[in-house]
């Protein structure tokens, strides 16, 4: 995958993230706590217990993997934020379009182009519809 394409999250969203992974191990705790005084099958608590542990703690971990390599939205490993200023960067008498250099144009046709395209209606059989 490219890195430029790559979205990252929000700090805020991260912050969400570790609240939520920490609020599934309090509630596993919670459930471990009063397993005495459930009406719930032990396997199945056991289980319950077991799957939010998994998860918060994944969710704590992965947070705190992405917040200490800074992949979030304007941290150090967001390369988007080289693409905004890259324009300010380039100075005078340098081009801030790098297809210029290399002399290669982007051709892609837009939407408009492929909507009213009337390549293969040449071929095209119409019919009446009966009403």
């Amino acid at each position: 995958m490219n890195n430029k394409n790559r979205r990252f999250p929000t700090k805020a969203m991260l912050i969400v993230r570790a609240a939520v992974g920490g609020y599934l191990l309090y509630l596993s705790y919670g459930l471990y706590k009063d397993r005495a005084i459930s009406t719930m099958s032990t396997a199945a608590m056991a289980a319950i217990i077991v799957i939010f542990v998994i998860c918060g703690a994944g969710l704590l971990v992965h947070t705190g993997y992405l917040f200490m390599k800074g992949m979030y939205e304007g941290g150090p490993a967001d390369v988007s934020v080289d693409d905004k200023t890259s324009d300010v960067e380039d100075g005078p008498g340098r081009d801030a379009d790098p297809e210029a250099d290399t002399g290669k144009q982007d051709f892609t046709p837009t939407l408009d182009d492929k909507i009213l395209s009337t390549e293969g209606a040449e071929d095209a059989e119409f019919h009446e519809v009966e009403e």
